[in-house]
C-alpha cells in the first residue's frame, strides 16, 4: 500500500500567513501539521511509501522539511507544475497526476494535509477489504455538517447516501479526508475527471464514486479538526495543548503578561499585554496589546494594538491599531508600511 498526503493548496483563507509557507507546515503547538500525519502513517505496517503531493511554489520548503525528518518509510515529494491558485490541479487532479507519474498500481491511502485527528490509521488499514473506504466522524452539531460531505451507511457499512455540503444534512455522519482506494478503482479517477466534474473537492468524487462501486464508511471515535480556516486552526492548537496547564504552551519570554489558551513560539516576547485563544509564531514582539483569536506570523512586531479575529503576516509592524472586524495584515518587509485587507 502507498500513502499520499495532499499538500498542494494555496490556502488563501490563511493569507498572509500562508503566502510563503504551506498550510500543512503551519505549527500545531509548535509542531508542523504534517508531522502529526506522518506519525500516524508510520504506524501502518502495510504502507511502504509515503508521497507528499504539493505545487512548484512550495517545493523547496517541503524539500527542506524532508531533510530534517527521519522516517521508517520511503518518503517522496511529488510536485505538480503549478504556481497559482487558478492553475492548481485540485485534490482529484493531483491524485491522478501522482497515479500517472508514479505509475501507481497498488492500493492507495489518501489524507488531506490540513487535518488533525486521533484516528488509528493502522486499524483503518486493517478494516480495508477490497472496497474504497472512508473514515466517518459523528458530529455533535448537525448544523455544522453542512460544511462537509454527509454520509449514510447501512449495517454492513455500505454507503447508501452521500451528499456534499447539503443545506439540510440528513445525518450527523461526515466524511473526513481519510480514504483508502483499492488498486482496481484507481482508473475511475481518470474517468471522473473526463466527465468535467469538480476537481478540487474529494467529496464530490466520493459522491460520484459510490454510484459506481461499493464504498464503505468506517465510523471512528476521537477528535478531528478540518483546519479549513483560522478558527479551527486555533482550536486544533488548543486541543494539542490540552496536556499543558490551562492549555498554554509558552516558549518565549514574558513580562507582565496575561495569557490564556494560547501558543507562543520561541524567541517571542509578550510584554504588558493580554492574549487569549491565539497562536503566536517565533520571534514576535507584542507590547501593550490585547489580542483575541489571532494568528501572528514570525518576526512581527505589535505595539499598542487591540486586535480581534485577525491574521498578521511575517515581519509586519503594527502600532496603535484598534480592530474589531476580521483583518489580514500584509507587509512588504522593506517598506515599513502596513497594508490592511478586510475579508
Amino acid at each position: 500500500m502507498k500513502a499520499v498526503i495532499l499538500a498542494g493548496g494555496y490556502a488563501r483563507r490563511f493569507w498572509p500567513v500562508t503566502l510563503h509557507k504551506p498550510k500543512p507546515l503551519l505549527p500545531i503547538a509548535g509542531k508542523p501539521i504534517l508531522d502529526f500525519l506522518m506519525e500516524k502513517l508510520e504506524q501502518v505496517p502495510e504502507i511502504d511509501t509515503i508521497y507528499i503531493s504539493t505545487n512548484a511554489v512550495f517545493e523547496e520548503i517541503f524539500s527542506e522539511w524532508m531533510k530534517k525528518r527521519k522516517s521508517s518509510k520511503r518518503v517522496e515529494l511529488v510536485v505538480e507544475p503549478t504556481v497559482k491558485e487558478e492553475h492548481k490541479l485540485g485534490s482529484i487532479g493531483a491524485m491522478e497526476y501522482l497515479i500517472k507519474n508514479k505509475k501507481i498500481t497498488s492500493d492507495l491511502m489518501l489524507l488531506a494535509g490540513d487535518n488533525l485527528f486521533s484516528f488509528d490509521l493502522a486499524k483503518f488499514a486493517q478494516s480495508y477489504q477490497e472496497d474504497p473506504r472512508i473514515i466517518l466522524y459523528k458530529m455533535n452539531n448537525r448544523a455544522r455538517c453542512s460544511r462537509y460531505g454527509v454520509v449514510d451507511i447501512d449495517e454492513a457499512q455500505k454507503v447508501t447516501d452521500f451528499e456534499e455540503k447539503p443545506t439540510e444534512p440528513k445525518t450527523s455522519l461526515v466524511s473526513t479526508a481519510c480514504y483508502v482506494f483499492p488498486r482496481k478503482t484507481l482508473p475511475l479517477v481518470k474517468q471522473y475527471l473526463a466527465g468535467k466534474h469538480p476537481v478540487d473537492n474529494m467529496g464530490s468524487f466520493l459522491e460520484w464514486l459510490y454510484h459506481k462501486v461499493t464504498v464503505r464508511g468506517v465510523v471512528m471515535e476521537g477528535y478531528w479538526y478540518d483546519i479549513g480556516d483560522k478558527h479551527f486552526y486555533i482550536q486544533a492548537n488548543i486541543k494539542a495543548m490540552s496536556k499543558h496547564k490551562d492549555n498554554i504552551l509558552f516558549r518565549g519570554k514574558k513580562n507582565h503578561a496575561r495569557i490564556s489558551r494560547s501558543y507562543v513560539g520561541e524567541g517571542s516576547m509578550i510584554k504588558n499585554s493580554a492574549i487569549k485563544d491565539c497562536v503566536i509564531f517565533d520571534n514576535v514582539h507584542i507590547e501593550n496589546c490585547v489580542l483575541r483569536e489571532c494568528i501572528v506570523d514570525d518576526n512581527a512586531r505589535l505595539v499598542n494594538v487591540d486586535l480581534n479575529d485577525s491574521l498578521v503576516g511575517s515581519h509586519t509592524r503594527l502600532n496603535k491599531q484598534k480592530i474589531f472586524k476580521t483583518r489580514r495584515f500584509f507587509l512588504p518587509p522593506v517598506t515599513g508600511q502596513e497594508i490592511l485587507k478586510p475579508d
